[in-house]
């Protein structure tokens, strides 16, 4: 029999060591929970600092942008490095066949130039080659530099979908109004094409308009200030290099084609309204500047990489009613389109409107031509859409795109440069006109659809 020393070692003891272990795992479970929600409610601030801070830098990037001052010093840098090639074209224009002209508007300047394509009407069949491009090998992890990762910092929160399909530019025949295409994403776009706008900010912080203001030659100037930007530098050396011009080729680069219209319908005064908004600030290019609308990239509408989806959208028709639904008709895209059809663009009633118009002759849509930003060195195909019918605007809605509401101005305003300097009693809403919708105008203009004052 055991004695009562004995229980006590055996059993009391290993039970109340048990208990008071028991007792001190709840204890620091209960301060662990606690410990928890601290580290938690700390990450949520931590969070939001961040989230703070990375706005604040965007903003602070963005009001540069938009600066007259940087919008200055874009253009004169440009037309530095491009001017040659511009002059290369003019004394050959009639050999040629075709002209690049620079952007100007009510005598301000825009970092942009257009090709004319003279009115090719719907349906466009021939200017895209369906027969090449969409076989086209897509990298989906794009190497970055240093730079382009701190790029990429700065405007990553403003990206919806970096991994989209596109077609991007591959050879533009401008005499004969074709394009070939080649396939990349949104991603590619951005860190060859977009990016190189950020390259000119960091040389205007830098020694940027120092060069520009300084007493070298020309020739010396372009050479010091390309050594700033050396991802242009690379492309402009690649171009030289294979003999193809920056306005027809997209060697060495990934851009985007986009698609833009000016949209003018009949209005009660027997005129035509023009659409416009003020691009929000949370967008990733261009934010709180004036643009036309539709404009958007030529992109698939499906989620989808494969041989079928590429093709069946390489459509210029569906990627402008595509635009006319999102940023006219407030239609946003659809998050997961994996099951969708590109064809069922149509089946909206508006674009089922727009096509019956054009049929019964009552709505003109027209390709008038190409406009190339100098900054991005991308192309956007610019169209022309006039609808006799008053009815059309009645159900207009801006997408997230827009800062505010569709802005439908009469066009005999939109045509006079009192209208742009109306309420800032200064030129700092054509500085902001987007430098492609400037060349909009320029082509509008031209093939006597507007008619600017002079």
């Amino acid at each position: 029999m055991l004695g009562a020393g004995e229980i006590l070692l055996k059993y009391v003891m290993p039970i109340g060591v048990v208990i008071i272990a028991l007792y001190y795992v709840i204890e620091f479970a209960k301060s662990f929970d606690e410990f928890n929600k601290l580290m938690r409610a700390l990450g949520k601030k931590i969070g939001k600092a961040v989230h703070w801070y990375s706005t604040l830098r965007r903003r602070r990037y963005d009001k540069v942008l938009a600066s007259v001052d940087f919008l200055k010093y874009q253009r004169e840098a440009l037309y530095l490095i491009y001017d040659s090639e511009l002059k290369k074209v003019e004394e050959n224009e009639n050999k040629l066949g075709y002209s690049v002209k620079k952007v100007n508007v009510f005598d301000h300047d825009y970092e942009a130039v257009y090709i004319n394509f003279k009115n090719i009407p719907y349906p466009f069949n021939d200017v895209i080659d369906k027969e090449n491009g969409c076989d086209y090998d897509v990298d989906s992890k794009p190497k970055l530099s240093c730079k382009k990762r701190k790029y990429k910092k700065l405007i990553k929160r403003t990206i919806r979908k970096p991994k989209k399909i596109g077609y991007m530019l591959d050879e533009l025949d401008p005499k004969n109004a074709k394009f070939k295409v080649k396939c990349g994403t949104y991603e590619q776009n951005l860190y060859s094409s977009h990016y190189l706008e950020y390259e000119l900010y960091l040389s205007y912080k830098k020694k940027g308009r120092e060069i520009l203001n300084s007493n070298l030659d020309q020739g010396e100037k372009r050479k010091r200030l390309l050594e700033l930007l050396p991802e242009r530098k690379r492309i402009v050396e690649e171009m030289e290099r294979e003999g193809k011009s920056v306005f027809t080729s997209g060697l060495g680069r990934y851009s985007l084609l986009g698609v833009q219209a000016l949209v003018m319908i009949k209005n009660s005064n027997d005129n035509y309204d023009v659409l416009r908004i003020r691009r929000d600030s949370n967008v990733a290019a261009k934010p709180g500047f004036i643009q036309f609308i539709p404009s958007g990239g030529f992109e698939t509408f499906e989620n989808k990489d494969d041989f079928d989806t590429k093709y069946a959208n390489l459509s210029l028709n569906k990627a402008l009613f595509r635009e006319l639904m999102e940023e006219c008709f407030g239609i946003d895209e659809e998050p997961n389109n994996y099951h969708i059809s590109s064809e069922h663009i149509y089946a909206y009633p508006e674009v089922m409107q727009l096509v019956n118009l054009i049929k019964d002759k009552k709505a003109t849509f027209s390709l008038l031509g190409s406009t190339m930003s100098l900054v991005s060195l991308r192309h956007e195909l610019s169209f022309i859409i006039k609808i006799e019918d008053e009815n059309f605007s009645k159900h207009l809605s801006c997408n997230y795109e827009s800062n505010g509401v569709i802005s439908s101005i009469d066009v005999r305003r939109l045509s006079k440069k009192n209208f742009w300097m109306k309420y800032s009693y200064s030129d700092e809403d054509l500085a902001k006109l987007n430098c492609t919708s400037a060349a909009l105008l320029n082509l509008a203009d031209e093939d006597g659809y507007i008619k600017l004052e002079k």
